[in-house]
């Protein structure tokens, strides 16, 4: 092959020269990809915070006015009503039901308190207890 011919199929471009420029831009590439990636799940996640944030919010809210709620139907006035509409039945206990347990204060011991024998159901039958 004549020399003139060889010059023609030669490559006239210097690849050697621009490969150091080709990875320093498929890292720029890379980088840059990356980068947007990370900062979209930062966004994403930011708005899903802050949709909970408005729920915990939104839930406290409603805890509040449930809390408050109770409160007023709690009270002895509101007892009281429901009790006189029949909404609600007390039975009253009578005095002889109850049974108060005493307990010598002066000679209480651990001793004593495992004795069997110390321990003692009363029956009030004279009403309230003085």
């Amino acid at each position: 092959m004549s020399n003139n011919r060889r010059r023609r199929l030669e490559n006239n471009v210097p690849v050697g020269a621009f490969s150091p420029w080709l990875i320093v831009a498929a890292i720029a590439v890379l980088g840059g990809l990356t980068r947007v990636y990370y900062k979209n799940q930062i966004v994403h996640r930011g708005e899903n915070i802050g949709r909970m944030e408005k729920e915990l919010s939104e839930l406290n809210r409603k805890n509040d006015a449930l809390r408050s709620r109770i409160a007023q139907l709690t009270t002895y006035s509101a007892l009281q009503k429901c009790f006189n509409d029949g909404t609600i039945k007390m039975i009253k206990i009578a005095p002889t039901s109850v049974v108060h347990l005493d307990y010598p204060r002066a000679t209480r011991n651990v001793a004593s308190v495992a004795n069997a024998t110390d321990i003692r159901a009363v029956a009030n039958e004279g009403g309230a207890r003085p």
